[in-house]
């Protein structure tokens, strides 16, 4: 428990630092009045997992949202939907920019007119929702499961006969068959604080340029960030509150509200989406048999984000093939759990910002080139770039060096469980090979 609570605070440090970078005009978009509204997941106040529930009037103009406050490890579901009558509109789910949508969907398409949208994501997304073809109320909610840390798998399978009593066997019988966090979280903060600062760093030295801003603000919006500011309106992290909200807000018969008979379909859509939200909630499992239907359904945002064990993972001999075990080994292969974790998400932190700086990079060589793209200015500004860059690497090798020393010690402790129940120098003859395998896996790149 309190692990996850780290992680969750990692993450909160990584989603602030992206969306806290504030520049004049917004840069993926030319319309500086366009003020996309927070949504923050936060503690589901009467369940399980994490709510955000928000409430909107749609008429002729376009609302854009931004979500945040999920982790890697949850399943998002997103629900949109009016409250009155059977209005036709469209929302587009963004990822890192508005014109990068990943989903596209209508409510005239949808069942009973409600939207959703299944996903996991390691930041922010965004919600930019069209304008209906009548005036009309509509709910937007978000829900995230607890941590479902289930997908790397175990590394273990039951030894054979032979293994438990033969010391000196040959370790070709292991089988390719893995993967966080008993450290410090001081450098994970450095990694997620150094990535939020290279991309704040290359967006300001890009907007910078006064010269040529049409040009850059147009070709940026290819590359940059969602952002997004408070305000704008009363979000609930209570289902039930919200209910009773609607009901009051029925009552009032001015605005849409006026067509009573169009309401009912709405509190059916409402009670329609209540009622599954403690089930979509629920789903959180610790069993990866039982999460595979959630892994499929919900999609990843972003190319590094993976929901399947690393390829070549070793499947490990061991006394003990479940976690229905002597005490020793329950204690430490769940911290063993974690730390596989942990692993896998500092190499998706890193890898995910990797891949924008460089494809920023690219974008900022190339812009730079053109007539009054400020190709010097550009040559200094991206030194200082690197050098950021250069940090992030150097406090990923430390976190790195940090999580995998705690995993050898982690398997010396599971060594000292096997010894105990009669599968001697496990360590030296299978434990180091899933050890070599973790540093060769999350090792970083050159």
């Amino acid at each position: 428990m309190v692990q996850m609570k780290n992680d969750t605070f990692f993450w909160v440090l990584l989603l602030f630092g992206l969306s806290s970078i504030s520049l004049s005009g917004q840069p993926y978009t030319l319309d500086k009045d366009l003020k996309p509204l927070l949504l923050e997941l936060k503690q589901n106040e009467n369940g399980k997992g994490k709510l955000v529930i928000a409430n909107a009037y749609l008429n002729n103009e376009e609302l854009y949202y931004h979500v945040k406050g999920h982790d890697m490890f949850e399943f998002v579901d997103v629900s949109i939907f009016s409250n009155i009558g059977n209005p036709n509109f469209k929302v587009e789910l963004a990822h890192n920019n508005w014109n990068d949508i990943q989903f596209t969907k209508t409510t005239s398409e949808a069942e009973d007119g409600i939207i959703n949208f299944k996903l996991r994501a390691y930041d922010a997304f965004g919600l930019h929702i069209h304008p209906a073809d009548q005036e009309t109320n509509i709910t937007i909610a978000v829900s995230a499961t607890e941590p479902s840390m289930t997908y790397l798998d175990s590394p273990f399978r039951k030894a054979t006969k032979a293994e438990l009593g033969v010391a000196d066997e040959s370790d070709s019988q292991v089988l390719a068959g893995t993967p966080s966090e008993n450290s410090s979280n001081r450098l994970l903060c450095i990694i997620i604080g150094i990535a939020a600062l290279v991309i704040a760093l290359l967006l300001g030295i890009l907007l910078a340029r006064r010269k040529s801003t049409t040009l850059l603000i147009i070709l940026l919006g290819s590359i940059t960030l969602l952002s997004a500011q408070r305000g704008g309106g009363t979000t609930w992290h209570n289902a039930d509150r919200y209910r009773d909200w609607l009901e009051t807000q029925s009552a009032n018969p001015s605005g849409p509200w006026r067509r009573a008979g169009e309401v009912r379909e709405g509190f059916r859509r409402a009670d329609k989406f209540l009622g599954g939200l403690g089930k979509n909630i629920d789903q959180a499992v610790g069993l990866y048999s039982v999460a595979k239907s959630l892994y499929e359904a919900h999609k990843n945002l972003g190319s590094c984000m993976r929901s399947t064990p690393p390829p070549g993972m070793p499947s490990i001999p061991s006394f003990c093939e479940s976690n229905e075990c002597e005490q020793c080994f329950v204690d430490a292969r769940r911290a063993l759990n974690n730390n596989r974790y942990s692993l896998e998400k500092l190499k998706t932190i890193y890898e995910c910002t990797k891949n924008y700086t460089d494809v920023a990079i690219a974008f900022g060589n190339s812009f730079s080139s053109l007539p009054g793209g400020g190709g010097m200015a550009w040559g200094f500004e991206r030194i200082k770039l690197e050098k950021s860059i250069n940090k992030l690497k150097l406090a990923y090798d430390q976190k790195y060096q940090e999580l995998m020393q705690s995993q050898q010690q982690l398997l010396m402790d599971l060594n000292d469980c096997e010894n105990e129940h009669g599968l001697q120098d496990w360590y030296d003859r299978f434990g180091h090979l899933l050890y070599e395998f973790n540093a060769m896996y999350y090792k970083r790149s050159s």
